[in-house]
This record gives C-alpha cells, sequence and structure tokens, in this order.
C-alpha cells in the first residue's frame, strides 16, 4: 500500500492530476479565449475571458502560461469557420508543448463550440485523451481523462453542448430574420438607422449626400488619374481634412472608402446582397469598377496600358483582349500590340483573327463621336447593363469549360436570357453628350483616363470581322448617336484605310500612329473615306 501511495505522489508531482482529481502546483494554466464579433473586442470580452482563467487558477494554486490561444471575430457554430488558435492549442498538446497533467481554461464551455454534441465530444475527447485537463470557469466544469467514463460529467457535458448549439441555432435564425427584413426595407427605399457612409447623412426620411461627398469625389478623381492610395492620404493630411474616426488618413482608409459600391449609389448588405440606387451616386459603376480592378494589363511585351480595356466587343459579344507578339529580323525584334475575340481562343466564336493596334484606331474613330442635346430627360442604366455585361461574360466562359457542372444548352439559353435584357438596357439607355467632353477626350493622352472618359460617353464599340483584312467598328454613344466604321488593309506593308463613306481625305492623326504599325516599316497616314 505504501509502495502504491508512494507512486501515487511521483505521479501527481510529474504530471499534475491524479486519479484522485487533486491538483498539484507543477500543473500549468493555458487559456483559450474565442469570441466571434468585433463589438465584443472594442467591450471588455478578451479582459473578462482572461481574469476568469487567473482567478480559477490562483484558487487552485497554479500558474498561468504566459502564452494563450485565442480566435478573435470567430465564429464556434459555423462548421467551415477557420480557427486557427483552436488547431494551435491542439497541436501544442499533441507535440507535448503542453504537457500532461496541464489544465486549458475557458471562460464558458461556448467558448470552445457551439457545433452540437457530437462535435463537441470529439474535440474534448482529443484534449482529454491527451491527458490534458479542461475547465469551463464560469459554468464551474472541471474535466480529466476519467471524466470520459463519469456519466454525470458526459451528461453534463451533452448538456452544455446542446444548449450552445440551440442558442446559436436561435440566434442564427433571429440574425436572418432582421436580415430579409433589412432587405425588404432597403429594396422599399426605406430610410432606416444604420452606420452610414462618411460621406451620407440621413435627413428625415431619406438619406442626402453631406458636405465630405466633394472631399470623396475629390479621392476618385486623384485615384482615376493615377494617384496612389499614399500619396492620395498625404494630399488630404496636408489639407488637414480628418477622417470620420478624427485621426488622419492611411492608405488603407482611403483604398476602403472609394472602393465603398456606395460611392455608385448601392447598397451592399452584410449578407452580400446589393440594392442598387439607394444612395446618391457620386461616381458611375464604370469608375468604381476601374477603381476595383488592376487597370494594367500584363500581358508581356513592352506597352502594358490598354485604353480600350471594357470598352469594344466583338460581335458575338465576348471582349477583345490584348495580345502582343513580336517578329525578329536579322537585325531587329519588332513588337507589336493586337486584338483578338476571347471567345474565339476557346473555339467559341468563328472571328478567329486578331486585329493590329486597335486602340489606336478606336481612339481616331471616336474623334467622330458627336454633340448631341436631349430632348427628353436622361434615364441612367449604366450600373445595370455593367453588371449584366460581366454576368454575361461569365456564362460565356462556362460555355468553353469542358468542367463546368451546367450543361451547354442550359447555358445557351441563360446567355440568350441576359443578352436580350441587355439588349432591352441599352436601347433605354440616353445620357446627353456635351461639347466640352468631346473635346476632353481628344486632348486626354493618358491610357487610364482616356479609358474612363471614354466609357462615360460610350454606350458599346462593336469589332466585326468583315473578312481577313477587313473590319468593321460600330460606335454607339450614350446619347444614342452611332458612328460607322470599315478600317482595311491591302497587305501587311499596306496603309491603313478608314472608310465612313465614298468620300476620301486625308485624316491627320498622331505622327506616332503612322509609325511601325505593320512589319516594323513606316507608312503613310490613315486613309479616311466618308459618305454624305
Amino acid at each position: 500500500m505504501r509502495i502504491s501511495e508512494e507512486l501515487q505522489a511521483l505521479y501527481n508531482s510529474t504530471f499534475g492530476q491524479g486519479e484522485t482529481g487533486t491538483v498539484t502546483a507543477k500543473a500549468t494554466v493555458h487559456s483559450y479565449i474565442r469570441f466571434s464579433s468585433s463589438i465584443q473586442e472594442q467591450g471588455d470580452s478578451i479582459t473578462r475571458q482572461v481574469a476568469a482563467t487567473k482567478q480559477w487558477a490562483a484558487s487552485k494554486g497554479l500558474e498561468v502560461s504566459e502564452q494563450s490561444f485565442s480566435d478573435l471575430g470567430i465564429s464556434g457554430y459555423k462548421q467551415n469557420a477557420k480557427r486557427d488558435g483552436l488547431d494551435q492549442l491542439l497541436e501544442a498538446i499533441e507535440t507535448d508543448a503542453i504537457k500532461r497533467g496541464d489544465w486549458v481554461s475557458i471562460e464558458k464551455f461556448d467558448r470552445l463550440s457551439r457545433q452540437g454534441i457530437r462535435h463537441t465530444t470529439k474535440l474534448i475527447e482529443r484534449i482529454l485523451d491527451s491527458d490534458v485537463n479542461l475547465v469551463a470557469v464560469h459554468d464551474n466544469l472541471e474535466l480529466t481523462k476519467d471524466s470520459l467514463d463519469d456519466p454525470v460529467k458526459v451528461i453534463q457535458i451533452a448538456v452544455y453542448a446542446d444548449t450552445a448549439h440551440k442558442q446559436s441555432e436561435e440566434k442564427s435564425y433571429r440574425v436572418r430574420a432582421a436580415k430579409a427584413s433589412q432587405r425588404e426595407a432597403a429594396l422599399s427605399g426605406e430610410v432606416t438607422k444604420r452606420r452610414l457612409p462618411w460621406w451620407i447623412s440621413r435627413d428625415n426620411d431619406k438619406y442626402v449626400l453631406n458636405e465630405n461627398a466633394e472631399h470623396v469625389k475629390a479621392m476618385i478623381e486623384m485615384r482615376l488619374a493615377g494617384n496612389g492610395w499614399r500619396s492620395i492620404a498625404k494630399h488630404f493630411n496636408e489639407q488637414q481634412v480628418l477622417s470620420r474616426t478624427g485621426k488622419k488618413w492611411s492608405d488603407n482608409a482611403i483604398k476602403c472608402m472609394i472602393t465603398n459600391r456606395a460611392v455608385y449609389g448601392s447598397y451592399e448588405m452584410t449578407d452580400g446582397n446589393i440594392v442598387d440606387n439607394y444612395y446618391d451616386a457620386i461616381c458611375s459603376y464604370s469608375d468604381w469598377k476601374i477603381l476595383n480592378s488592376k487597370y494594367q494589363n500584363y500581358a508581356g511585351g513592352k506597352s502594358k496600358t490598354n485604353a480600350i480595356s471594357g470598352l469594344v466587343r466583338c460581335s458575338c459579344g465576348s471582349a477583345m483582349s490584348l495580345k502582343m507578339q513580336s517578329r525578329t529580323t536579322k537585325t531587329t525584334t519588332h513588337h507589336y500590340r493586337t486584338w483578338i475575340c476571347r471567345a474565339s481562343t476557346a473555339g467559341a466564336c468563328d472571328n478567329t483573327g486578331s486585329v493590329r493596334d486597335l486602340d489606336v484606331i478606336i481612339k481616331n474613330v471616336c474623334g467622330k463621336l458627336k454633340y448631341k442635346k436631349l430632348g427628353k430627360a436622361a434615364k441612367n442604366n449604366s450600373v445595370e447593363i455593367e453588371r449584366t455585361r460581366d454576368r454575361l461574360d461569365e456564362i460565356r466562359a462556362l460555355m468553353t469549360d469542358v468542367n463546368s457542372a451546367i450543361s451547354v444548352s442550359e447555358l445557351a439559353v441563360m446567355a440568350g436570357s441576359l443578352q436580350s435584357e441587355l439588349t432591352k438596357l441599352l436601347a433605354q439607355e440616353l445620357e446627353e453628350t456635351t461639347r466640352d467632353e468631346l473635346k476632353q477626350l481628344k486632348t486626354i493622352a493618358d491610357d487610364t483616363q482616356w479609358n474612363v472618359k471614354a466609357k462615360q460617353l460610350i454606350r458599346s464599340c462593336t469589332v466585326t470581322r468583315k473578312s481577313k483584312n477587313v473590319w468593321h467598328i460600330k460606335i454607339i454613344q450614350k446619347n444614342s448617336y452611332v458612328v460607322n466604321a470599315t478600317i482595311m488593309r491591302e497587305s501587311q506593308r499596306k496603309e491603313i484605310k478608314v472608310f465612313y463613306g465614298n468620300k476620301e481625305a486625308q485624316v491627320d492623326f498622331r505622327d506616332e500612329v503612322t509609325k511601325t504599325l505593320f512589319d516594323g516599316e513606316e507608312i503613310g497616314s490613315y486613309v479616311n473615306h466618308e459618305t454624305n
């Protein structure tokens, strides 16, 4: 008997917990902290959970480890939620970084898991089977390896796990119901109490732009002009314009501000649903897309900017992609910029040929855009149009994907429906074009700025291949004016001719346009043919 007692004492002093359930001073307490929302983080959640661990450890005469494990802002209910802190805790247990006989402390049982009895039981068994103990301080529940065979403890675990899961289910239901109600209110145009963007205020039963809107407009203009996030932040800090929090601007704060969907008037709810035309817009949807994407085309070659990105489409409806090509002679390598229908590269369009220097050609055809004053109120469907086009591109891409889970016939029906919707939207959209806007378009040298301005004036630009060396371009302005042009070349070494009709006249294009267009040789000016 005495030997047995000595062995028990040795076991307790080494591993910290004997079969009797007594705790020795050799064990260390490791805290695990979890909460699910940033609101809790702003309060005393961390402080409270740490204090609970320290208080329990002190009552047992144990030391608290300086290292703690935490999942901040992570749900214990969602099964796909990644919990790095919990994973690190389990790894520390399995690698003996947390010793046998040590304790893992949680404030309440639901801090560990809210995923139901089965998941929670497996998690607890994984900890306890490693001879590491668990305590839920607030619930006054201390668990050891022996607890797995204790009917009372097993029932307690099941009750706590089930209660935590049902509480989360109830909360999840209430949240879904609240979001549904929120969406209905938003769709009906109802003004509700919520945290609004910095540049929007609530005025009784409507939302209005406030004095900060001009600052945000300036931020957008600076970004579209090519300024970096840090440069914009520096500018507004120098102007002593403070952020919402009363602090100076950072590059990340600027980025978050002007990439918010609210700048083009949409309201994005927490579930990802979007309500268009909810706020007053301070920029177009096209501009917002540029703000949220890498504008430059990194397709190799020398020049990487694409002035007609997102503007020009093949007659099949697919986008025209920039491809860099080169040809090497005995002494020189010539680089060419060509555009080809994206769908044709996957065999989904017969317009398989590429057209060289399409950006230069489009810019010059845009010289024929007209000023037109509308006799009726303009209707702007730009957001719906861009969204429909984006979705149409996605469907067409799936049609060429052999791994797509949706059949080609089903995708074709979807594409046809979207195309019909797009046609209706385009027919409805009318926007005036001013003389100043046309003048500005002709003088813009920067590709990015030219692209932004062109999209503000042009509804669509379609390129159709008529034969090997003949292409037709059709530009429809947002004021409904149409420009038709046919471009051709008799051979690679001949000049490009642009036909607007049968009246021939020389067109004075920029000097660089006439250089190294085909085979690296200089050619004469473009020739323009018009019809009255």
